[in-house]
C-alpha cells in the first residue's frame, strides 16, 4: 500500500518482520521509537517505547470521534520535536470485537499523509485481552 503522493509508503508488515526491520538500524541513525495503538469501543490507546525498545510509557488516552487522526498526528510531531526520535513503526492491537471496527490500514495510510512521513511501517498484534493494552513485542510488554 502506498499513499497517493509516490515519496509516501505505508508498508504492512507481519510482527517478525517488523522486528527484522529494527535490527538494520546502526549507531549512527537517529534513535527511534515504536508507537503502540489500542482500540476500544471509545477510546484509543497511545504509548511509546524507549529508543532501545525496553520500557514503554503511556502517551495518552483518547477518545474515538471526529478529532482522533489530529491527535495521532500531533503525538508523531511531539516525539518528534521534544525528543528529536524518528519513528520506527507503530504496532496496532488488532482486536476485532471493537465496535465500530477500525480500518488500520486506511488509518495508516491517512495518518502517512497528514503527517508528511515518507515511510511509514506498521503491525497488527493479535491481542484479545479486554483490559488495557498488551503489546508483547521483542520481549517488551506495553502495558497500561
Amino acid at each position: 500500500m502506498s499513499c497517493s503522493r509516490a515519496e509516501h509508503k505505508t508498508e504492512y508488515l507481519k510482527p517478525l518482520q517488523l522486528f527484522r526491520e529494527t535490527m538494520k538500524r546502526t549507531y549512527y541513525m537517529p534513535s527511534a521509537v515504536f508507537l503502540a495503538l489500542s482500540f476500544s469501543d471509545e477510546y484509543v490507546s497511545v504509548g511509546y517505547s524507549d529508543y532501545s525498545y525496553l520500557t514503554a510509557d503511556l502517551f495518552g488516552v483518547f477518545p474515538r470521534d471526529e478529532t482522533l487522526l489530529d491527535k495521532l498526528v500531533e503525538v508523531v510531531q511531539r516525539l518528534k520535536k521534544d525528543h528529536e526520535w524518528d519513528l520506527e513503526g507503530i504496532i496496532v492491537s488488532n482486536n476485532n470485537s471493537v465496535v465500530p471496527p477500525v480500518n488500520i490500514h486506511n488509518l495508516m495510510e491517512v495518518l502517512c499523509k497528514r503527517e508528511n512521513i515518507d515511510s511509514l511501517k506498521y503491525t497488527c498484534w493479535k491481542d484479545d485481552i479486554k483490559a488495557g493494552l498488551r503489546v508483547c513485542f521483542f520481549g517488551v510488554a506495553i502495558c497500561f
